[in-house]
């Protein structure tokens, strides 16, 4: 049978529990180890079959390479500033773009595309030039032929050369402050990621999924209730709470636990309009769905699932439909679902 892989970054139910001493009131469903799957870092991951679904028992902690900046987060970390470096604009008057030309023009001369003579003359303008007034004076001091490789070929070149190395060292010395940033958050929150994966916006989430895999739909966590032992009737419902004890069966330090092993590691969402608030560790496990709804002309939002196990004398059930959260700003767990 072909198979296919998903994976889910979602708000995962909320969900509480009757009393202990009622006991649980469903047919726990088949489960059994699947093997386990190792990420492109090399991070191995377990993974727990449910049914006909073969679900990732951990919380994903794949960071991309810009971390912060490209929507992947550890707990209490700073959001930096979010500038595409790929694309940033590059002064040609600064002296990072004018050492990377020159290199460049060197390395040209080096392999023979412009002479010792007229490498002369043009090194002697490098030091008391601008690179865009060079063109402006080697034809005459150069022969033609040389004028026609340099403006031809050697400058082009170097100058997209110096561009593309002034931007990739922009990106690295971005990269090297984010990381300290994680690591500085990681010192200070007990090393989260480690504990809880990673927390990523929505579109963070679509960019760390690995190859083969996709955030699941809505309708892909009806059928992993429906394998827990929810029945149609309370999956049915929306805006309220559903099921008996299905969060019981997915935390991980419970008593029922299946091996899926949720971990509530809370969530960096967007509180008060403005302000970025982490929330609700050790009290909640937040999930991202592949469900995106639009608001108005210019709003999309991701639709969560959260998972809440609690120990009262009440029952109570999960939310049918969960919040709809702003794509960008809101960092949720991401886990994966393989299904065959």
């Amino acid at each position: 049978m072909k198979k296919l892989l998903f994976v889910m970054a979602a708000f995962v139910l909320f969900f509480a529990c009757q009393d202990d001493d009622n006991g649980p009131q469903y047919t726990i469903p088949s489960v059994s180890e699947a093997p386990d799957f190792t990420d492109v870092d090399g991070k191995v991951y377990k993974c727990i079959q449910i049914g006909d679904q073969i679900w990732m028992a951990e919380n994903l902690a794949r960071r991309l390479p810009m971390g912060a900046r490209d929507g992947v987060f550890t707990y209490n970390e700073e959001v930096l500033d979010s500038l595409d470096y790929s694309d940033i604009k590059v002064s040609v008057s600064s002296d990072e773009f004018k050492a990377a030309f020159w290199q460049a023009m060197e390395n040209a001369h080096a392999d023979g595309r412009i002479n010792d003579t007229d490498w002369a003359v043009i090194d002697a303008m490098s030091r008391t030039m601008s690179v865009t007034s060079i063109l402006m004076n080697i034809r005459f001091d150069c022969s033609s032929e040389c004028y026609s490789v340099v403006n031809g070929e050697c400058y082009a070149e170097a100058n997209e050369v110096a561009l593309e190395a002034v931007k990739d060292a922009l990106e690295s010395g971005a990269a090297v402050e984010g990381e300290e940033h994680f690591a500085e958050a990681e010192r200070l929150n007990g090393h989260y990621s480690e504990t809880y994966g990673l927390l990523y916006t929505y579109e963070a989430a679509l960019r760390a999924v690995p190859e083969g895999w996709r955030l699941p739909s809505d309708e892909d966590w009806r059928k992993l209730e429906s394998a827990l032992g929810m029945t149609s009737e309370e999956i049915a419902k929306t805006d309220e709470w559903r099921g008996v004890r299905q969060a019981a069966l997915l935390k991980e330090d419970s008593e029922e636990n299946i091996g899926f092993n949720v971990r509530y590691g809370g969530a960096c969402a967007l509180t008060n309009i403005a302000r970025d608030n982490y929330i609700n560790l050790g009290q909640n496990a937040y999930f991202w769905t592949s469900e995106i709804v639009s608001q108005g002309d210019t709003l999309n939002m991701g639709v969560v699932r959260i998972s809440l196990f609690t120990r009262t004398r009440s029952c109570a059930c999960p939310r049918g439909l969960p919040p709809r959260l702003p794509l960008r700003r809101p960092c949720v767990l991401c886990c994966i679902v393989f299904v065959v």
